[in-house]
């Protein structure tokens, strides 16, 4: 894998506690174990939702590719599709990022948020999936 984009989704605001926190460290882990070798050689980029995690990592010089901190003044699915299907989608396309990848929360109730990890691109083939990505909730 030559090079990797992370979208790391935070919220605005700082009060939300461990919220955006969890996200960045999460991230900073994913980055040491799994993309060190990107990171090192300049082929990790970053796209970042939410102004803490813009703030956190421009304040480190991470490679930020494009800050989207704005889109939650007009929240809509057709902004967010915008990104995903313009620049994101487009710049895999183009070969400019071989991953694609969104850390972020999932919510849950006011007390619980998920920590949650996917990739993005390149899709797995048929039959890579993990079984338990089916589980049904009753």
């Amino acid at each position: 894998m030559k090079k990797v984009l992370l979208i790391v989704v935070t919220s605005n605001r700082g009060l939300c506690g461990s919220f955006n926190m969890n996200v960045i460290k999460q991230t900073m882990q994913i980055i040491e174990e799994k993309y060190a070798e990107q990171y090192n050689n300049n082929s990790l980029w970053l796209m970042t939702i939410g102004r803490k995690a813009h703030e956190y990592f421009s304040r480190r010089d991470y490679q930020i590719l494009e800050d989207k901190s704005d889109i939650f003044d007009d929240l809509t699915f057709d902004n967010s599709s915008a990104i995903a299907s313009g620049k994101v989608m487009g710049s895999f396309l183009n070969e400019e990022f071989d991953r694609v990848e969104f850390i972020y929360n999932k919510f849950k109730n006011a007390a619980v948020q998920t920590l949650s990890y996917e990739v993005f691109l390149p899709l797995e083939e048929p039959g890579q999936e993990d079984p338990e990505d089916y589980r049904l909730y009753l």
